[in-house]
């Protein structure tokens, strides 16, 4: 993974780890009900974290990432790579 997060803008971030957020929770079958249960935050926290309206504080992307099954390397791994994925697409789209 390359880390070239410097140049991605805030709103990228945040949005792109709400997106992995949200996807590793459907693959694990879970409601959001479900994942607040596991991870100790709201409802309300999730729902807007996928939907890239607040960031993530270290703390809850932690009990998060502990509800998952997780390392919250992996998930921000995972955030980088659909960055760096829809940056390329975009590149490639200029070209």
């Amino acid at each position: 993974v390359r880390f070239s997060m410097m140049c991605e803008s805030r709103e990228d971030i945040k949005n792109n780890v709400g997106l992995i957020i949200k996807r590793l929770r459907k693959f694990r079958m879970f409601t959001r009900e479900d994942l607040s249960k596991a991870a100790g935050v709201s409802v309300n926290t999730l729902y807007f974290c996928e939907n890239g309206k607040t960031a993530l504080t270290v703390d809850n992307l932690f009990k998060i990432c502990h509800g998952l099954r997780v390392s919250p390397v992996t998930l921000l791994s995972m955030a980088i790579q659909e960055m760096e994925k829809a940056r390329d697409e975009k590149t490639e789209r200029a070209v």
